[in-house]
C-alpha cells in the first residue's frame, strides 16, 4: 500500500535528493516567520475544522493547534470512537483470529463478488508505494476479494485521474454485488474529483452498490503544500519542484499535476454531497496527525522538512503530515454523509505511524528495507477488515 497513500520516493531518491537538494536548502532557511495575530477559535460540531485548525496555528503555535485538532476530530466522528476502540481490540488479537460480526468474516463465494478499488494518484510503476500497493491488491486477491488497483498515469491530474477511475467502474461495478472504495494520499483527491465530475454518469443502481469509502492520509481538500510547491518561487519550492522532475525521468512536463492537487475540490458551489451520490456509503477516514512536540512530524525526514519549510514560509497553514493539512483529510462541514475517523500519529506515510486512541504500532512490518515491508499495506486493511462490522456495510 502507499507508504500512506503516498511517499512516492524509494531509499535511493531520498539519498540523491537529501545530499544535492533538500538539505542544503532547508538548513539555509532563515528562522520562522512572525505569524499575525488572531484570536482563539471553539471548534463546533459541524465548523469546518480546515479553517479553525488555521486559525489555531497562526493564534496559539503549531503544536497547539495539533493537540486541539486531535480533540476536535474525535468529536467529529460520527462513530464516536467506535472504530478506534475495535481497531484497539483487533490489534490485541492474533492476526489469524477474527471476530465474529467482522467484515473479514464474509464467505468466498460473497468475496468473489465483492469488488475492492484502490487508487494509489502518483508512481504506480515505480518506488516504494508501488511495491506496497501491488502487494495488498494481490493479497486481497488471494483470500477471495475481486480488488482491482485502477491504473492511473503516473503524473496525470486529477480530471484525467478521474476519467481513468470512471472507465474502470463502468466496467468493474456490473460484475460485483457490492464495492468498497479505497484512496491513498492524492489518490483521495482523484477519488474527490471522481465524485464532482464524473460519478454521478454511473447508474444509480451501481452507485448503490458502493458501501465503504475508505481514505487513508487522503488529499480529499486538496493539498496546501502542492500549490506551494506547483506556484512559489522560492528556491525551496523550485527545488521541490525539480526533485518530482527528477523522480518522473522526463516523463514529467510542467506542473499541472501539481497545481490540480492543490485545489479543494469541495469549494466548487456545485460539489455533490458524498451520501448524495453514493447513497449507501459510509465514510472511513485515517487520518494522519503530526506527532513532533514541535507539532510537525519527524517520523519521515522529507516530509518533516517539507512540512517545517512550508510553514515557515506560510505563516496560516494548519497541522500537517508533511503533504496535506490533517484537518483536509476528512469530508468539509457541509456534507453530513456518515463519517468515521481514525487517527494516526504518523507522517503523510501512515504506515510508519501509531493510532491516537492506543499507541498500537500501524503496520509493524514497515521497517524499509528490511525483508517484508511491502506487507504493511496488507496489515493496514486486514485490521481494518476485522474491525469493520458487517452491518455497517450491510453485507
Amino acid at each position: 500500500m502507499n507508504r500512506s497513500g503516498e511517499e512516492c520516493v524509494d531509499r535511493a531518491s531520498h539519498r540523491r535528493s537529501f545530499s544535492s537538494i533538500w538539505l542544503p536548502l532547508i538548513l539555509g532557511l532563515s528562522a520562522c516567520h512572525t505569524t499575525r495575530p488572531a484570536a482563539p477559535v471553539v471548534a463546533g460540531p459541524r465548523t469546518d475544522l480546515l479553517h479553525v485548525a488555521r486559525e489555531w496555528r497562526m493564534s496559539l503555535g503549531m503544536a497547539e493547534a495539533r493537540d486541539r485538532l486531535v480533540e476536535a476530530l474525535e468529536a467529529r466522528d460520527d462513530g464516536q470512537g467506535y472504530l478506534e476502540k475495535r481497531l484497539a481490540e483487533v490489534k490485541k488479537l492474533p492476526d489469524s483470529e477474527v471476530p465474529a460480526d467482522s467484515l473479514a468474516t464474509l464467505p468466498r463465494n460473497l468475496r468473489a463478488r465483492t469488488g475492492i478499488y484502490l487508487v494509489l494518484g502518483y508512481r504506480q510503476k515505480g518506488g516504494g508505494s508501488a511495491q506496497i500497493i501491488r502487494e495488498t491488491v494481490a493479497s486481497l486477491r488471494r483470500d477471495g476479494w475481486r480488488a482491482e488497483l485502477i491504473p492511473l498515469h503516473d503524473w496525470g491530474t486529477a480530471e484525467e485521474d478521474a476519467k481513468d477511475i470512471q472507465c474502470a467502474l463502468e466496467e468493474g461495478l456490473p460484475k460485483v454485488d457490492r464495492a468498497m472504495l479505497v484512496g491513498f494520499s492524492k489518490g483521495g483527491h482523484d477519488w474527490s474529483t471522481w465524485l464532482a465530475s464524473q460519478a454521478r454518469k454511473l447508474p444509480r443502481s451501481e452507485r448503490e452498490k458502493v458501501r465503504l469509502w475508505v481514505q487513508c492520509a487522503g488529499a480529499l481538500r486538496g493539498s496546501v503544500i502542492a500549490d506551494w510547491g506547483a506556484n512559489r518561487e522560492t528556491p525551496q519550492a523550485k527545488a521541490f519542484r525539480s526533485h518530482l522532475n527528477s523522480l518522473s525521468k522526463g516523463t514529467r512536463q510542467g506542473c499541472e499535476d501539481l497545481a490540480a492537487l492543490g485545489q479543494d475540490p469541495w469549494s466548487a458551489c456545485d460539489m455533490p454531497r458524498l451520501g448524495e451520490v453514493l447513497p449507501r456509503v459510509t465514510a472511513v477516514h485515517y487520518v494522519a496527525i503530526p506527532e513532533g512536540r514541535d507539532g510537525s512530524t519527524h517520523k519521515h525526514r522529507l516530509f518533516g522538512l517539507i512540512s517545517r519549510t512550508v510553514a515557515r514560509q506560510t505563516p496560516w497553514i494548519g497541522p500537517n503530515d508533511g503533504l496535506v493539512e490533517t484537518a483536509a483529510e476528512i469530508l468539509p462541514p457541509q456534507d453530513n454523509t456518515t463519517e468515521w475517523i481514525v487517527r494516526v500519529k504518523s507522517s503523510h506515510t501512515l504506515l510508519d505511524g501509531t493510532y491516537v486512541r492506543d499507541g498500537s504500532v500501524v503496520a509493524p512490518s514497515y521497517h524499509p528495507p528490511k525483508e517484508g515491508w511491502t506487507r504493511a499495506g496488507d496489515e493496514l486493511l486486514w485490521d481494518l477488515m476485522r474491525a469493520l462490522p458487517r452491518s455497517v456495510a450491510g453485507w
